[in-house]
This record gives structure tokens, sequence and C-alpha cells, in this order.
């Protein structure tokens, strides 16, 4: 570490991730750019970077950019953060800036989306949904065409699964399936058909989409392979856990 390492984390809440020094906050900067903005760089972070983290220089830099600049913008926070730990080398920074661009160059819908499947990779599922709902109601997203709207449908099906909602998860797979028509998109949906209604009711779908039979028969196998589990030694433990895991998991 270039400068000490917190004596408290700081937790980045749409992650649902403890950090405990500048490098570990630069990591996720660099890596996590969809679920950076403005309201990331709080009063909360700039008191732990000054009071934990010890670096008063770089907090107050932050603080004026935040207050004194009319329009700032996110390389002008991201950027000393990472010179204060000598993080980037000048062409990973240079690179860093035109992902920065591109991202900005992007419709408001896309970077939403972008978004919301980072909250998928960090299981804060119930967050993603809320944006995929906001994406699939706005005008832009119609303009952006099927593929677009059928991937926001697929990964909105994927979020629902994972919590287990799989009625939800079937309504969005079939929305994904008929706007994508991809070989993802159909299995997505005969997954979720089976988890949700059955084995007869999978070959049924799998029939009316006109899925050859050694596929289907291969997916199916899938499936049930999934569905085998070793039962655990000590299932009140086992049970604390999966409960304290669904709970961060639908965490708004």
């Amino acid at each position: 570490c270039q400068i000490k390492r917190a004596g408290k984390p700081f937790t980045i809440k749409d992650a649902d991730l403890r950090i405990g020094s500048i490098e570990e906050l630069c990591y996720f900067l660099q890596y996590n750019l969809p679920l950076v903005d403005l309201s990331f760089f709080s009063a909360s972070l700039l008191d732990w970077i000054e009071g934990e983290l010890e670096a008063p220089r770089l907090a107050r830099d932050l603080h004026r950019i935040l207050t004194e600049i009319p329009d700032p913008q996110l390389p002008d926070l991201i950027m000393p953060v990472m010179r204060e730990a000598g993080w980037l080398t000048v062409e990973e920074e240079r690179a860093m800036r035109a992902e920065l661009r591109a991202i900005d160059a992007q419709p408001v819908a896309a970077r939403l989306k972008q978004k919301a499947d980072a909250y998928v990779t960090y299981r804060k599922y119930v967050k993603a949904i809320q944006l995929y709902d906001m994406i699939l109601k706005l005008k832009q997203t119609e303009k952006l065409g099927h593929s677009f709207s059928g991937m926001v449908w697929h990964n909105k099906g994927v979020a629902h699964a994972r919590l287990f909602q799989l009625e939800e998860a079937v309504l969005c797979m079939r929305k994904a399936y008929d706007q994508l028509r991809t070989m993802q998109s159909l299995r997505g949906l005969l997954f979720c058909v089976y988890m949700s209604e059955g084995e007869d009711a999978f070959r049924k779908t799998a029939g009316e989409l006109g899925v050859d039979p050694v596929r289907r028969e291969a997916l199916a196998g899938e499936i049930r392979g999934l569905q085998i589990a070793e039962q655990p030694e000590n299932i009140g433990e086992t049970l604390e856990g999966w409960v304290k895991e669904y709970r961060r998991e639908t965490e708004i």
C-alpha cells in the first residue's frame, strides 16, 4: 500500500463491498465504472479518506472539485484518487479516460443497463430489477431496437430467477425470446419454464418452439443436474446463511 490501510473499512453500498485501502478503492473504480457517478464521492467517503486513510489533502481536493467547480466530471474526481495511489500508468489513464468518454456518450438507457447488469454481478437483484423496469419504460429504449430491449428483458429474467421469482422470470424470458430469437434466450426461457412449471411444461414449450429432441434432452439433463445438491451437514447453520444471503440480495 502507498498509504496506510484504514482502521475501519468503508462499505460501498451498491456492491455490498468493504474496502480497507486506497488501492482497493482504485481497483473498484477502475473495474466498476457503471456503478460510479458523482454521488459515489459522498461526504462519508471523503470523511473516510481523510480520517481512516489519513489523506486530508486528497479529501480536500475532492471536496473542492465537488463544491467549487460548476460542472464537475467523473474524471475530475477519479483521477486524483488514482494518482494518490500511483495506480495507473500513463497508458492506463488514457484508456480509462477514453472508457469514461465512451460511457458518457451512450444513451441514458444504455448507461442504465450497464448499471443494472453490474448490480446483477454483485447480486443486488432488487436494485437491478428496478433499473430494468425503468429502462423498459423509457421511449429511448424502443429506438435502440429489439436486440437491446430483448437483452433487458433477458437480464431482468435472470435477476428474478436468482430470487426464485420464477413466474416473473418465465414472463421476462418469453419476452426476451420473442425479441432476440437467440440460443441464449431460448435456453433461458426453457430453464425458467422447467424450474417454474416442471419437466412436462418444459417439454411442451420446447416442442412448441421447435427444439429438436437431441438438444431438448441435453437441456433437460443439464437442468436435472443443477437440481441435485448434496445435503449440508449442519442444516441450521446452512439455513441461517441462506437467510442472510437472501436478505443481502433483496436489500434496497
